[in-house]
């Protein structure tokens, strides 16, 4: 049983989602305690919770402790789960903190496992919007030689939520390490996505022109793809990508009261340009996200990043308890992070 003390080191829900992952990959048990210490409301909210218990459900895994505000859990892995689950989620959690969660149990399954989710929000703060887990995320784990499918039905902004998503998790037996130092933009797109209440406002079109102008400085045309659907709350929110010969770097901003469009695509596009000038191949949010897939891959991965963030240190921490898996890190501009995988 490895412990896991949640108040160690910066990081809140995401050290329990990556525990308990990593446990049910490795088949050693993990408790974690003091989950989401110091936070206004410490413990498990309800976009953890439905996680963990997708998880557990997938992998055939057990869980202690499993209920909203709990501050301790204990996850017990297994060797066989159900194909298909379903996720509810009630609140305007993040669908895409819930693939995150899941994410990692490709590496073993024996055939691919579905997951329907009703509820949560696509775009929401502090979390990837799951349209950038899709176009940036994904494209790079696929490099990795990892195979999953996101598919959005509906999107989903707070308060309400009411998403709705579909993601399949493709057996994936072995990685490939990835090598990413260099990034050179080839080519610039934004997805700019709003609720139809919003669309005689022309929302989504007025993020996508003031991010195509902040963009401008990358000297490259802008694919601009407006969307609209009909959410359970208005909302909105926008994606900035570009997409290099061997790589992906995002940006991402969402709609706010008493912040306009303009604003919203402008600081998106804005955040763009600040990471391609950096130098890095890896923008800083992927790169958390990117951890433990290098340190399941045999062999060196090495990416640049333009700054290391406290979370990124969290899970290179955790990783490190959790696996033989060792990184190293040197800051800079850009900065790189250096991992020997545990093969």
């Amino acid at each position: 049983m490895i412990n896991i003390d949640g108040a160690a080191m910066e990081g809140g829900g995401s050290i329990v989602r990556l525990a308990c992952a990593l446990a049910a990959i490795t088949f050693e048990p993990v408790t974690v305690a003091n989950i989401r210490a110091g936070r206004p409301k410490p413990g498990l909210r309800q976009q953890h919770l439905e996680g963990l218990k997708a998880l557990a459900g997938l992998s055939g895994g057990r869980l202690e402790g499993a209920h909203e505000g709990s501050e301790r859990v204990v996850f017990s892995p297994g060797s066989s789960g159900k194909a298909d689950i379903e996720v509810q989620i009630s609140t305007a959690g993040s669908v895409g903190l819930v693939f995150q969660t899941l994410a990692p149990l490709a590496l073993v399954l024996d055939k691919p496992a579905r997951v329907a989710v009703k509820g949560g929000a696509t775009f929401g703060k502090y979390a990837p919007p799951l349209t950038y887990t899709k176009d940036a995320f994904l494209p790079l784990l696929k490099q990795m030689g990892y195979a999953a499918k996101i598919e959005i039905v509906r999107h989903g902004f707070y308060p309400v939520g009411g998403a709705e998503a579909a993601i399949t998790l493709e057996p994936t037996s072995s990685l490939r390490p990835l090598i990413r130092t260099e990034f050179a933009a080839e080519s610039v797109k934004v997805v700019s996505v709003s609720s139809a209440a919003l669309q005689a406002r022309k929302v989504a079109e007025r993020q996508a022109a003031a991010a195509e102008e902040a963009l401008a400085k990358l000297g490259k045309h802008v694919d601009k793809e407006t969307v609209y659907q009909q959410t359970a709350c208005p909302g909105s929110g926008i994606v900035a990508l570009a997409h290099g010969s061997s790589s992906v770097i995002g940006a991402d901003v969402i709609g706010e009261l008493r912040k306009t469009a303009e604003e919203v695509g402008w600081q998106a596009g804005a955040q763009l340009v600040g990471t391609v000038g950096s130098g890095a191949a890896v923008d800083e949010h992927m790169a958390d996200q990117l951890l433990l897939f290098m340190a399941m891959a045999p062999g060196k991965s090495e990416i640049t990043v333009p700054a290391i963030t406290s979370h990124a240190r969290t899970n290179m921490w955790l990783i490190e308890k959790m696996t033989e898996a060792r990184f190293s890190c040197i800051d800079g501009r850009p900065a790189r992070i250096i991992c020997q995988g545990r093969g």
